[in-house]
């Protein structure tokens, strides 16, 4: 299967095992879980998050600074992956996108699903919303 195919599935992934479902951390349903199930369907690994558990958003933010993160964005750009414009953005990409209540920073993590789109924990539901603003977009292949 080629990489952009597999993205594409695991964009697909992500809305089948998420898409209406509320926020939650203490259930898995958290934007970090989202990003990282969308990265290990396309065969990326996130060591460092390898046996995390946590149950509130709190809590979540305490692990993330143990680990050396101020915030979320950095602690993708720690996996290595190659930022690039929005506009080159396919099925799959992780995108940050600012908020107010993010689970830790000023970013909240979500798939994107093409160029204008992208899928995540929004309004405390996970579904697919336009993209009018972001920090920034990762290629995973």
């Amino acid at each position: 299967m080629r990489p952009v195919e597999r993205a594409a599935r695991a964009a697909d992934s992500c809305i089948a095992r998420f898409g209406g479902k509320a926020f939650d951390p203490a259930s898995n349903r958290d934007c970090v879980k989202l990003a990282a199930h969308c990265l290990h369907a396309q065969g990326i690994g996130t060591p460092k998050l390898k046996g995390l558990k946590y149950r509130t958003v709190e809590g979540a933010a305490r692990h993330m600074m143990r680990l050396g993160f101020d915030d979320l964005v950095q602690a993708v750009d720690d996996l290595g992956l190659e930022p690039v414009p929005l506009a080159r953005a396919l099925p799959g990409f992780v995108i940050a996108i600012p908020t107010d209540n993010g689970l830790f920073g000023p970013a909240a993590l979500g798939i994107c699903l093409n160029h204008r789109e992208a899928f995540g924990f929004f309004a405390g539901v996970a579904q697919s919303v336009t993209v009018h603003d972001h920090i920034k977009v990762w290629r995973t292949f």
